[in-house]
């Protein structure tokens, strides 16, 4: 069974990426900010996909998957946003994000993402 972590700082958000996960079969961890994320790759169980949300107090997600990729660069990471792609895009595929996704999620696009994000990926 494949795991993955969502990191985001609104409950519901969290709580509704979660369920639609655990849905599709998938382990699912789930962390309200990047500190916690990063104690969870630290200290966890090994984590196939990485998903975080943008805009968090704090660090945002950009700077977590900065952080993730040096930790642990072979973990494919998708980042969520309200904020239209643009700038935002280029930023996060400079860091070496695998796949951007705008807010509101479509589910069925969302489930779509993560199977060809998670799909190729073996964890060492």
């Amino acid at each position: 069974m494949r795991t993955i972590l969502i990191v985001d700082d609104t409950p519901d958000v969290l709580s509704c990426l979660k369920l639609v996960l655990d849905r599709f079969g998938y382990d699912v961890m789930t962390a309200h900010d990047a500190e916690s994320a990063l104690s969870v790759i630290r200290g966890g169980p090994a984590v196939d996909l990485v998903i975080t949300d943008y805009q968090m107090p704090g660090m945002n997600g950009l700077e977590l998957a900065g952080l993730l990729k040096r930790i642990v660069p072979s973990v494919p990471v998708i980042l969520l946003s309200a904020y239209p792609g643009g700038d935002l895009c280029r930023k996060a595929q400079a860091l070496g994000i695998d796949e951007y996704m705008q807010k509101p999620v479509n589910l069925q696009a969302f489930r779509g993402l993560v199977e060809r994000v998670i799909k190729p990926s073996v964890h060492m």
